[in-house]
């Protein structure tokens, strides 16, 4: 990811998780091989390679030696896809980390993966095409691996595109999407499978100017499905709630609804 900006400039009136280009491919490498760090001055760190993509281990490696260096401050600017308030809970235990990493890689649907006995580290695609991959980090087989601070984090970047201050400047939807997909599963009524609303009829916000991130807040719709709730200052000054609807399909929030 490239290095975070300056915070979002909160307006009084407004109330209402990156990456640069892929780096080097790892090329011929088998299946169980490793991957070392080799950066001057950098911890000796090994990363299982990936079947089927070479890249992942290269580009998951400067992510790890940061962990393994404990440097917070870097991997708050530079993985600003997660939310800055879980990087040190997250990435603060070195250890466990550099075992799941050592172990080879497994391609998923959304992500790739590293495992040992207690710990997944999980990046995403849009991560992995990238320099440097900011994944998730829990514990193996955890059913909550998606906290309410990971889907308001999502709706603060949406709305801070919307309002033309993103968190980056390189967050942008079509290297970073954060609208779910046009398929036919957004159900967060219980009534049937539908096309989420937003991808079919997107920008629903056009023209907003303001909102607070601390002003947003998550609720429980159904199971799979969170809301997340907060004023947004339209082009007239007006503030209104607008209510955003998630899922964790991709494997990650996404948005798939919004209402005013």
């Amino acid at each position: 990811m490239r290095l975070r900006t300056a915070a979002l400039a909160v307006v009084a009136t407004a109330t209402l998780a990156a990456c640069g280009n892929s780096g080097t491919d790892v090329a011929n490498e088998a299946d169980t091989s490793i991957q070392t760090a080799t950066t001057t001055g950098a911890p000796d760190v090994q990363v299982g390679a990936v079947p089927g993509n070479a890249h992942a281990a290269t580009a998951l490696r400067p992510w790890v030696i940061d962990v393994v260096k404990q440097d917070l401050g870097a991997l708050t600017r530079k993985c600003w896809t997660v939310p800055p308030d879980q990087i040190e809970p997250m990435y603060g235990d070195p250890k466990r980390i550099v075992e799941a990493v050592a172990n080879p890689g497994i391609v998923g649907q959304f992500a790739t993966f590293w495992r040992s006995n207690t710990t997944e580290v999980s990046a995403r695609f849009t991560e992995i095409d990238s320099n440097y991959a900011c994944p998730k980090v829990s514990p193996v087989g955890s059913s909550t691996p998606f906290t309410d601070e990971d889907a308001r984090y999502t709706v603060e970047r949406y709305l801070a595109r919307t309002v033309g201050r993103p968190v980056n400047v390189s967050d942008v939807e079509a290297s970073y999407p954060l609208v779910c997909p046009n398929l036919n599963v957004w159900n967060p009524s219980g009534t049937g499978p539908t096309a989420p609303p937003l991808a079919v009829h997107p920008d629903p916000l056009h023209g907003a100017t303001a909102f607070d991130p601390k002003a947003l807040k998550v609720e429980t719709v159904r199971p799979n499905y969170v809301a997340v709730t907060g004023p947004v200052t339209d082009a007239s000054g007006a503030t209104r709630n607008a209510r955003f609807t998630l899922t964790p399909g991709t494997g990650a929030y996404c948005i798939g609804e919004i209402a005013r």
